[in-house]
């Protein structure tokens, strides 16, 4: 007599874990798009709008945070209603065996999807990290050449090196 109210419990929460993945998917390609505006701004070396996306990716993330925090609880329910040993560490393929076959189809189809956005983040992100570290790295140079500038020290020569010769760090440009 406890297993279909069990059963039906396991069903409910776990099409509110589908609509909890769904609404993660949905930030995620949000903070994606606005990773590639990012993109875009350090690409065309406007600052002025680096400062309007991070306040648009913090309000984003706190959102996707909040969101995170319901699909855990989510996820924790069906592990109890499961008797999983670390209800909290549940994993959708060993949800997926106590579903229907429709609802079973759309929880693996919505984990899919939301791996993909999540791999596709990942790239985004190390393609802004790249960008961030070059353009910091562009910065010191500049910054310790109008440092030694300001001490009296030689410019560059013709050659790209110190006008000294002392093998010291020079600018370099280069397209990747």
């Amino acid at each position: 007599m406890t297993t279909v109210p069990n059963d039906l419990r396991i069903q409910v929460s776990a099409e509110d874990l589908c609509d909890a993945l769904a609404r993660l998917e949905d930030l995620q390609e949000e903070l994606l798009e606005l990773l590639v505006t990012q993109e875009r701004a350090l690409v065309e070396v406007k600052p002025e709008r680096l400062d309007e996306i991070r306040e648009l990716e913090e309000a984003l993330l706190r959102k996707i945070i909040e969101e995170e925090k319901e699909r855990l609880l989510i996820t924790e329910e069906i592990g109890d209603l499961l008797d999983h040993d670390t209800p909290p560490q549940v994993r959708i393929a060993e949800i997926l065996p106590h579903l229907n076959a429709e609802l079973a189809s759309s929880l693996s189809v919505q984990r899919d999807a939301l791996r993909d956005v999540a791999l596709r983040l990942a790239r985004q992100n190390s393609v802004n990290r790249a960008l961030i570290e070059h353009s910091v790295g562009h910065i010191q140079i500049f910054m310790s050449r109008l440092a030694a500038e300001n001490c009296g020290e030689n410019g560059y020569g013709r050659s790209g090196g110190s006008e000294e010769g002392d093998g010291g760090p020079f600018l370099m440009d280069r397209r990747a």
